[in-house]
């Protein structure tokens, strides 16, 4: 995924591990992945470990295109749903629309509301915008 290339290039850069919103690693991580405000994210403050959102000096945002991020989501779901290994099976046609009519709005909102959590969050100068097409040449 998106997120494992940057966390891998963080830590290949700064030898600092990074870690995410379940498993921190270290209290001193370079980098913590979150998809937090999104309903299925964890509130960083809430952490175990001390160290909640209003510690983190600035953000490294990585962002795919809602047109692929939201039937991607659907194929996480799907596999984790059937016990499938991560990034190996595609939700049927059939489960995607019925997923898509019920869902896809919600899902974009939800998209929405984390780039606006981001983006407000920190100033120009505290955030960096990578893109997901970008990071993998797939255009978008």
């Amino acid at each position: 995924s998106g997120s494992a290339m940057i966390r891998h290039l963080i830590e290949s850069l700064t030898g600092v591990a990074t870690g995410d919103e379940w498993f921190r690693r270290t209290r001193r991580s370079v980098a913590i992945k979150t998809h937090h405000p999104h309903k299925h994210g964890t509130d960083l403050d809430v952490a175990d470990d001390g160290v909640g959102e209003t510690d983190i000096d600035g953000a490294l945002i990585l962002l795919r295109n809602p047109r692929d991020a939201v039937p991607s989501f659907l194929n996480h779901l799907y596999e984790k749903n059937h016990n499938l290994t991560h990034h190996t099976t595609r939700a049927t046609t059939e489960e995607w629309i019925a997923w898509r009519n019920r869902e896809f709005q919600t899902q974009l909102e939800e998209w929405t509301n984390f780039v606006v959590h981001w983006t407000e969050r920190y100033e120009v100068e505290r955030r960096h915008l990578v893109t997901y097409e970008d990071l993998t040449g797939s255009g978008g």
